[in-house]
């Protein structure tokens, strides 16, 4: 589609959920796991995890992700639209949580004063054991039943790029 809007729709589709679901690997066999995510204006995504869990393990040994977000809303007579996406993943280093950080608090908590974000962002730092992940797309597929009916759409990468 030429004139096709993607910003607007994967912005729509990012904005219809807060959870996604997140896809790694181990040893040839996938992990899929729920997980609360923020976005920025290039579609990278952002969430925080435990380092010891499965997917943050298997983050760390293989990077390859594939990430499912789709519309939470659906009855008979609603459209179904949602994006597949696989990625490279990685645990951010210090100099990179800062941004990560602004991202996720401001989708999670938009309501939050000040005071709320910094005692947040206290508690993150005492919290070790938790790190932020930053996925970065290398394709996306679109699926929206208003406008494709049931064909997915690959997203143009200057769209994220």
């Amino acid at each position: 589609m030429k004139n096709f809007n993607w910003k607007k729709h994967l912005v729509e589709c990012m904005d219809s959920t807060l959870f996604c679901a997140l896809s790694t690997i181990e040893n040839g066999r996938t992990w899929t796991c729920p997980v609360l995510f923020a976005y920025d204006e290039k579609f990278n995504l952002y969430f925080i995890s435990m380092l010891g869990s499965k997917h943050m393990q298997n983050i760390e040994k293989d990077g390859q992700v594939s990430v499912a977000v789709y519309s939470t809303k659906f009855g008979v007579d609603d459209d179904v639209f949602g994006i597949q996406m696989v990625g490279k993943a990685k645990v951010l280093p210090k100099n990179e949580v800062e941004r990560a950080y602004e991202i996720y608090h401001k989708r999670k908590f938009p309501e939050a004063n000040l005071l709320k974000q910094q005692l947040h962002k206290t508690m993150l730092k005492l919290m070790k054991k938790w790190k932020f992940v930053k996925i970065s797309p290398v394709e996306i597929h679109y699926f929206d039943t208003r406008f494709f009916d049931e064909e997915r759409q690959i997203v143009p990468e200057e769209v994220y790029k």
